[in-house]
């Protein structure tokens, strides 16, 4: 599959690898000079730089807020809106969203397109509810309102209300979070869609990520998930021509992103060119 989507994409890696050169100041790249040194002045290098700034001049900021419908807001939404809002700025300073914010706007500039791929990484050390937060939210007199103003009993902030009201010795602030968010940016190059002619990513039918991981990580990742014996052992490194890298410790891992059609729920599947890991 990914194979066949890079034979399609071949002009986008050229035009890619063109736009590359000339920002890296490469402007004469595969040029017979016949050993004269072209004459080089890198004026598109300093403009993109100049554009990144200027968008990045003022920072980004996170600010949740309950919608306001009448009779539907309560004192709990506030407080639950600034729970949401300290935590987006939280995962925002923790994985270095500004560092990642302004590479993204340079691939913009030179390559045409800017990625995240955002990942729910379970690797990411064990985290535990805040018992502070948890004890700042009460019971709604109201009947715990939602945002229709139907009653919410089975939400995570009601769970907590009723355990302590039962005298159960598990609240929310016992319930252990395993991994975070996390993201990173990546080039356009390594990102494939299943309907090329819609830009609505939510609408695609399936989404392929490739990237370079090292190989003995990913035998690491299949035998914790079963895999072995001859499967295993054709995890092996290699160079990657399409990637540009030489290096022969690491292999191409296929992150594959899927809607079952049956269900309607998003799936996911991490595989190399020879095995489901």
């Amino acid at each position: 599959l990914f194979h066949g989507v890079g034979k399609l994409d071949i002009e986008l890696s050229d035009t890619v690898e063109q736009n590359r050169n000339f920002y890296s100041g490469k402007q004469w790249e595969d040029l017979n000079t016949e050993g004269l040194k072209p004459i080089i002045i890198n004026i598109t290098r300093p403009i993109v730089q100049i554009k990144a700034a200027s968008i990045m001049s003022d920072d980004i900021s996170f600010i949740v807020r309950p919608l306001g419908i009448p009779g539907a807001t309560s004192k709990n939404m506030e407080r639950e809106a600034e729970i949401i809002t300290n935590e987006l700025k939280r995962i925002w300073e923790k994985r270095k969203g500004t560092s990642k914010t302004r590479k993204a706007i340079t691939n913009a500039a030179v390559d045409g397109d800017a990625c995240w791929h955002m990942v729910w990484d379970t690797s990411i050390p064990v985290a535990k509810v805040d018992q502070e937060l948890v004890d700042s939210i009460q019971p709604d007199p109201a009947g715990k309102e939602n945002m229709t103003g139907t009653a919410d009993t089975d939400g995570v902030f009601g769970m907590a209300s009723t355990a302590a009201e039962e005298g159960g010795e598990e609240q929310l602030a016992d319930i252990e979070v395993e991994g975070d968010i996390d993201f990173e940016t990546i080039y356009n190059t390594r990102v494939f869609f299943g309907n090329t002619a819609d830009p609505d990513v939510q609408k695609q039918p399936w989404i392929l990520v490739a990237s370079r991981e090292y190989t003995a990580k990913l035998k690491q990742t299949a035998e914790e998930n079963g895999v072995s014996g001859n499967d295993l052992d054709s995890i092996k490194g290699a160079s990657d021509d399409y990637f540009d890298d030489d290096q022969e410790d690491r292999t191409t891992l296929f992150t594959y992103y899927y809607r079952d059609e049956e269900t309607g729920n998003r799936c996911v599947m991490e595989a190399t060119e020879s095995v489901k890991l």
